[in-house]
């Protein structure tokens, strides 16, 4: 799974403090949208993260 092409920067990016999928795509640049949210849905999948809702019910925001 780690060696699938963006996982790693996606991965870094959420340790780093990234917690929005906005702010994952902004440290990606090139990384299409529909690949990171494929690439986010594998990692929750897989128990390596989890989405939990944004405090003003927005969208959700992945737990690294």
């Amino acid at each position: 799974m780690f060696a699938e092409r963006w996982t790693p920067m996606i991965m870094r990016n959420i340790l780093y403090g990234c917690h929005g999928f906005n702010e994952i795509a902004a440290g990606a640049p090139g990384l299409s949208r529909s690949l990171l949210t494929k690439r986010l849905a594998e990692l929750e999948r897989a128990g390596v993260n989890r989405d939990h809702p944004k405090e003003n019910g927005h969208g959700s925001a992945p737990e690294g």
